[in-house]
């Protein structure tokens, strides 16, 4: 035991020291403020183009179009249309940002650079070395994709709410505690989808070939080829567009409804178990010399 939590802290401590990490941080906080910027400067010309034609544009968003927000009906990127003085509350532009499947993209990239280095480096090699129980080098893994997961959600939450306070005259809240417990069920799909890319890379070995098949699941040509494939299954009572993860990080509304909510903890943690499984058997067949 002493051991893996060596390990562990020997990984963390590469998490801190990477440069990679805060590049990586840094570019979700910058394409953050891009989405945000971008659908301010949007929502600004629909409005002038309104009151060219005399109509009035901005209003408070009712119940009913929050309860369609929340209810997430397609796999779209939706992203709200709002302005200075939009009343659109956090919990909203949060479900809006999530939802949207980019931030899949750094978790990917983040577990693909995270296990080719060990390769290159030799990092995998020495920890072999120092313990024979290879499981633990995965589980190493684990610990680290599931910290830079929370610290992304919780970087993306930050930078949305400090330009929501800036930008969005009559700021509200929305439902705290439905935010919070939005937020730690995309952590655990975030940190799925980044161990599902750990298990893809330990199995091709190629960073180049892991990242293009992060950005590609993550924004969304999976979802069509997986509907497809339902087309050609037709199954009545299985869907295998709903049993993946990029579908549930798309679909989740933010108010708890307990079938979604309750499939989409089941298939992520069925995603965690089964490709550390795959991957622990790999690693564990596999020569570090």
């Amino acid at each position: 035991m002493s051991s893996m939590v060596n390990i562990i802290k020997m990984d963390l401590f590469r998490l801190m020291k990477a440069r990679g990490t805060y590049i990586t941080l840094a570019f979700v906080a910058v394409i953050t403020c891009m989405l945000f910027m971008m659908s301010i400067s949007f929502g600004e010309a629909a409005e002038a183009e309104a009151l060219e034609e005399g109509n009035v544009m901005w209003r408070e968003v009712n119940d009913e179009e929050i309860d369609a927000i929340k209810g997430g009906d397609g796999l779209g990127f939706y992203m709200p249309d709002f302005t200075r003085d939009s009343k659109i509350p956090f919990e909203t532009l949060i479900n809006g940002f999530l939802s949207s499947g980019v931030f899949l993209v750094f978790v990917g990239i983040f577990a693909t650079n995270t296990v080719c280095n060990q390769y290159n480096c030799g990092f995998q090699k020495n920890l072999s070395i120092y313990s024979r129980k290879k499981w633990q080098l995965v589980m190493a893994q684990n610990i680290v994709i599931l910290v830079f997961s929370t610290v992304e959600i919780l970087l993306t939450a930050l930078t949305v709410l400090l330009l929501s306070r800036c930008y969005l005259h009559h700021f509200t809240w929305g439902d705290i505690g439905s935010i919070v417990r939005y937020m730690g069920i995309h952590i655990l799909m975030h940190y799925a989808f980044g161990i599902f890319v750990m298990c893809l890379v330990e199995l091709i070995r190629g960073k180049v070939a892991g990242i293009t098949l992060t950005c590609l699941l993550s924004l969304g040509f999976g979802t069509v080829f997986f509907s497809k494939l339902d087309e050609l299954l037709k199954l009545k009572k299985f869907s295998v567009t709903e049993h993946t993860l990029v579908y549930h990080v798309k679909l989740l509304p933010i108010s708890y409804d307990s079938q979604l909510w309750g499939r989409a903890a089941m298939v992520a943690i069925g995603a965690i178990l089964l490709y550390n499984v795959v991957c622990t058997l790999v690693v564990s067949r596999r020569d570090m010399a």
